[in-house]
């Protein structure tokens, strides 16, 4: 199959409550597989394709922007 993305890298105010929505929706469009990766990021990819990612890092101080990404 070819590449869907390459990467989605967001920052959320809050870690956990960012998991708790994201759990429930990555999985419905092939992203399975998550991790906790150093430096407090988390990360979901397909299974088998770490090169497809949804990354997460907690910011606090984080303001929406005019970026939209709709699913």
């Amino acid at each position: 199959m070819p590449r869907l993305l390459d990467h989605i890298d967001l920052r959320v105010p809050s870690l956990p409550r960012a998991r708790d929505f994201y759990d429930r929706l990555l999985p419905a469009l092939g992203f399975t597989d998550w991790q906790d990766v150093p430096a407090g990021w988390i990360s979901y990819c397909a299974p088998g394709n770490p090169s497809e990612f949804f990354g997460f890092i907690e910011s606090p101080d984080h303001r929406p922007n005019e970026n939209r990404i709709a699913f």
